[in-house]
């Protein structure tokens, strides 16, 4: 026979490491992508949440300047709005590159955003230059209003799809973290038996040396 009881048992032993360490490096691997997806997808929502905060402060500002005319109080908080929403709509198209979903409803939110930004625009040159009147009637055709609406819109719909990611991975991740603690267990206790096992059989194939003492020389007498 090319292999003993207790060799074949070594072998099945060996191919059974294996699958399990092929098993938990899957589990750590795909654990670790899930606990990425859950952060990402936190960072994301939070992205929302300062790009929103960013384009009401714009609006702000521009409706404080309409009002009073000081440019000094609200005219920076208007420009510095208009920066920070596009650079965090930048930033949240490159965060979410790999939906096409979110990809569809941030240039929903980009062409609302434009058509607002638009309005404001036009209504502080206005200001600016002296025709007050026509900035108000601008506010008053509700364009502005209207493209914020189907901002939020667009966004809240953003939301619940970054919602939706976060329970699925986050419920992928709660069950591979015990499947790669499990599985690293199994590997560490079967490498263990495998290392018990071909340390008995060592012992069991060398030879004992048994020490009888020097050779008695008889003397006849």
């Amino acid at each position: 026979m090319p292999f003993s009881r207790a060799g074949m048992v070594e072998w099945k032993l060996i191919a059974l490491s294996i699958l399990v360490t092929a098993g938990g490096w899957w589990a750590v691997r795909s654990h670790g992508a899930a606990t990425r997806e859950v952060g990402r997808t936190i960072a994301v929502r939070r992205e929302f949440f300062l790009f929103s905060r960013a384009v009401i402060d714009t609006q702000r500002g521009q409706r404080g300047y309409l009002l009073t005319g000081k440019e000094a109080d609200h005219l920076t908080p208007y420009h510095n709005g208009r920066v920070e929403s596009a650079d965090r709509l930048a930033r949240l198209k490159e965060m979410t590159a790999d939906s096409p979903y979110q990809a569809e409803r941030l240039h929903a939110v980009e062409t609302n955003l434009t058509d607002l930004f638009d309005e404001l625009a036009w209504t502080v040159n206005q200001v600016r230059t002296g025709m007050k009147p026509d900035a108000f009637r601008m506010v008053d055709t509700g364009r502005g209003e209207r493209a914020l609406k189907a901002m939020r819109v667009a966004i809240d719909q953003c939301i619940e799809e970054e919602d939706r990611r976060l329970i699925e991975w986050s419920d992928r991740a709660g069950w591979l973290k015990p499947a790669a603690l499990l599985s690293t267990g199994l590997t560490g206790l079967l490498f263990g038996i495998l290392a018990v096992s071909f340390y008995a059989r060592f012992r069991r194939r060398t030879p004992r040396t048994v020490y009888s003492g020097p050779l008695r020389r008889s003397t006849d007498r």
